[in-house]
C-alpha cells in the first residue's frame, strides 16, 4: 500500500470499465474520481487538482485531445500527467504525444502495465509546463 494516495482521475464513456478500473485503482491505493466525457474531466480536474489524469481517447465523445492540452496545473505547481489509453497506438502515437498526454497505454489493458505506468508517472515531480514522453 502507499503511504500518500496519488489523486487520479479516470475518463472514460464505457460505464462497466470506468467502474472496473476505478474499484481496481482503488485497491492499489489511488485517491479515484471518474466521468464520463472530456468536458467533465476538465471540470473534475479543476475541482480535484489530480496527480495523473487517465484518458480513453478512442471513445468519440472523450474529447481527449481537448483534455491532454488543457493546462492542467495543481496548487504546488507541479503539471497534471497525463496517460491516454488507445486501441490504436500506430495511428494515434504521434497525434496524442503532440497533444500534450505523457504516455500511451494500449488496450486490451495488461493490468501489470498499467500499474506500472501510473506508478512511474506518480513517481515525477514534474514542474508545471514540461512535457514527459514515454518511448
Amino acid at each position: 500500500m502507499k503511504t500518500t494516495s496519488p489523486r487520479l482521475v479516470i475518463a472514460g464513456a464505457d460505464p462497466l470499465v470506468l467502474d472496473s478500473l476505478v474499484m481496481l485503482l482503488e485497491l492499489e491505493g489511488y485517491a479515484v474520481r471518474s466521468c464520463r466525457n472530456g468536458r467533465e474531466a476538465v471540470e473534475l480536474c479543476a475541482r480535484v487538482k489530480p496527480d495523473i489524469v487517465l484518458v480513453d481517447i478512442d471513445s468519440t465523445d472523450m474529447q481527449g485531445y481537448a483534455l491532454a492540452g488543457a493546462k492542467l496545473v495543481n496548487a504546488q505547481g507541479v503539471r497534471t500527467r497525463r496517460i491516454g489509453l488507445t486501441s490504436r497506438i500506430d495511428a494515434t502515437g504521434n497525434t496524442a504525444r503532440l497533444a500534450g498526454f505523457d504516455r500511451l497505454i494500449e488496450k486490451p489493458v495488461e493490468w501489470q502495465a498499467a500499474i506500472a505506468a501510473l506508478s512511474e508517472a506518480s513517481a515525477f515531480d514534474w514542474p508545471a509546463g514540461e512535457a514527459r514522453v514515454a518511448a
